[in-house]
């Protein structure tokens, strides 16, 4: 919202007024983004930064032809394919393979090496 009072309020934002809206409440994800498409019309949808927010966005996109960003979602587009889907976080095209690959050559590495993990 700082955005929309501070530089939207000018019409800098590329020549556009901007807006935004910020949901907190996960239950009602859906209908928010619902109302967002279909009642205020909005150019583009930016996913959340998790997987479970970011999935059941996806069929909201392709119904609307729309295209998505995302932060941070694990393989978020693997069943869906959507061609207009793009993750903007680095993990690659195998994101749950690599975020933690480091992790598990490192461990590889240890003298003695470890047999069993545990996570939280």
């Amino acid at each position: 919202m700082a955005w929309q009072a501070g530089i939207g309020s000018g019409g800098r934002g590329l020549g556009y007024f901007g807006g935004g809206y910020i949901s907190g409440d996960p239950h009602h994800h859906a209908a928010t983004q619902s109302m967002l498409l279909d009642v205020d019309k909005v150019d583009l949808i930016t996913g959340g930064y998790r997987t479970n927010t970011i999935v059941p966005t996806i069929p909201l996109a392709m119904q609307h032809g729309m295209t998505l960003m995302s932060l941070f979602g694990l393989n978020t587009n693997q069943r869906f394919n959507y061609d207009r889907y793009f993750q903007i976080g680095s993990a690659g095209p195998d994101p749950a393979e690599t975020f933690t690959r480091g992790y598990f050559d490192l461990a590889a590495g240890m003298k003695p090496t470890p047999k069993t993990v545990a996570g939280r």
